[in-house]
């Protein structure tokens, strides 16, 4: 394999330098905290707050449901999944469901019914789910990041099963809201 020059060596160098500030400009080496001007992704007009992690929206001509990427919230209808849960965090399901109820109700306060809203999508995850849910980033139209947003305030867990871009700096913000006992964190975490 022949030598790469020096000239290459630097030029590759300063390649990968603007390569590395170009993706903290777009995806934000701030955990995903938008720091004014438009906010940036795919138009969509919010539908419904279905839950604390999934909405409806009108995108693409159509109604679709979103999950809200990197976060989980706890659970609002009784189901074996919300018992399962509440089983695993040593609540009774009730309690779970009052919980997941307060994180949708807190979703709804950041995003309401028939307001605009920005989708942002992650190329470290495909565009659907398994159950052909839409993964997305939701930014609200003051630029607020929602997913971010119920993490910081103690609404919600960071998903931890899969990669995405804000994935450490969302893990520090469930640290901090742990350790300053914020939201739900106060009774125990989401």
């Amino acid at each position: 394999m022949p030598a790469i020059g020096f000239k290459a060596t630097k030029a590759l160098g300063y390649l990968v330098v603007a390569a590395a500030v170009a993706l903290t400009a777009w995806w934000g080496a701030d955990g995903g905290q938008e720091t004014g001007g438009a906010p940036q992704g795919e138009k969509a007009r919010l539908v419904k707050v279905v839950d604390g992690d999934t909405v409806r929206v009108r995108y693409g001509g159509r109604v679709q449901s979103v999950r809200l990427l990197g976060i989980d919230t706890p659970e609002t209808k009784h189901s074996p999944r919300l018992a399962r849960r509440a089983r695993q965090q040593g609540r009774s399901p009730g309690r779970e469901a009052r919980m997941g109820a307060q994180a949708a109700a807190f979703l709804r306060r950041l995003a309401p019914a028939g307001s605009l809203v920005y989708l942002r999508f992650d190329d470290r995850q495909g565009r659907r789910d398994r159950h052909g849910r839409l993964l997305a980033y939701l930014v609200n139209a003051d630029g607020v990041l929602t997913n971010r947003e119920l993490v910081a305030k103690g609404m919600a867990r960071v998903y931890r099963r899969f990669r995405f871009a804000y994935r450490e700096q969302w893990l520090e913000l469930e640290r901090r809201a742990r350790r300053e006992r914020v939201g739900f964190w106060a009774h125990g975490g989401p």
